[in-house]
């Protein structure tokens, strides 16, 4: 049954006046910030925190992966659309993947349908690699959130739809059976995991660890994507930041319907401890500007 909600008039008018207080709170707070960005780029130059923009000239056969995927419910039925693309500096190179499958009506649809995903990117990214010893692929986030994306669409199953993985394993010709027995039919996921070939990157517009260690009087304002967008010029980018693990002494685990599962959570771990324990980078956030990529000339941040 559908309902409508109407919203009393007085609340809607609160609404619009403290909307307009947060813009002049945060107008008046952006200024302060503006005030100071002399000061701020000369401490960062300072720290060796801004530096020019490494070029790919020496990796010949980079990759960019990332995906997208929606899933919706209607009152027939439920369904989730996604995909996966690798762009390659040869635009003939690139190549993509996806996937279309009518699901049952869950509570987990949405961590099926990212995980159908997920799928995609993995496997695109180790075939990659497997065809070309010189090419690199960079991926968009982590790879400890990929694999949390693979543990969720199993655990899933395992909760809402305990038989129906068997089903779809068996059907190869139609998805999401289709896309899990390729995902299923070797240990994509531990090599993705391992490989040093495949980069992650993480979004600044996600930290506030740079802000934080280095002028913690404006983080509760402002995050790592505004302070760069603030100092930097053409060319250049913020130095890498250490990835911080929210819970440095937690074990990952991969739920046992996926077929590898031992493989994956050994190599999660050994990640975890590398980066975390051992002061190591699994992945590091980087923000740059490229004027090029603009026309009127103000820049893009990427």
């Amino acid at each position: 049954m559908e309902e409508k909600v109407i919203l009393p008039e007085t609340l809607i008018a609160k609404t619009i006046q403290n909307a307009n207080s947060l813009a002049d709170y945060l107008k008046e707070n952006f200024n302060k910030l503006l005030q100071k960005k002399g000061e701020i780029r000369h401490e960062l130059e300072r720290r060796g925190k801004i530096i020019n923009c490494i070029g790919t000239g020496n990796i010949k056969n980079a990759y960019v992966i990332d995906g997208a995927h929606i899933a919706e419910v209607d009152k027939a039925s439920s369904y989730s659309i996604s995909c996966a693309v690798a762009i390659n500096q040869e635009l003939d190179k690139s190549r993509y993947t996806s996937c279309s499958a009518i699901l049952p009506h869950v509570i987990s649809l949405p961590s099926i349908s990212s995980g159908l995903m997920t799928m995609q990117e993995i496997m695109l990214a180790v075939d990659i690699l497997d065809g070309d010893d010189s090419s690199y692929c960079f991926i968009d986030g982590s790879k400890i959130s990929m694999f949390i994306t693979i543990n969720q669409f199993y655990s899933g199953l395992a909760q809402h739809l305990p038989k129906a993985l068997d089903t779809w394993r068996k059907d190869v010709f139609h998805e999401p059976g289709k896309t899990i027995t390729k995902f299923e039919s070797k240990d994509y996921l531990t090599k993705y995991l391992l490989s040093p070939r495949i980069i992650g990157n993480l979004k600044l517009v996600t930290t506030t660890q740079l802000i934080e260690e280095e002028f913690p009087e404006m983080s509760c304002n402002f995050d790592d994507k505004t302070l760069a967008s603030l100092v930097l010029n053409g060319g250049e980018m913020l130095a890498p930041i250490k990835y911080i693990n929210p819970a440095k002494d937690k074990e990952y685990h991969m739920n046992e319907l996926n077929p590898y599962a031992k493989e994956a959570t050994d190599a999660i771990n050994t990640i975890t401890q590398d980066t975390f324990r051992k002061n190591r980078w699994e992945s590091s956030p980087i923000h740059w500007r490229d004027e090029s990529r603009n026309s009127a000339g103000k820049g893009n941040m990427c």
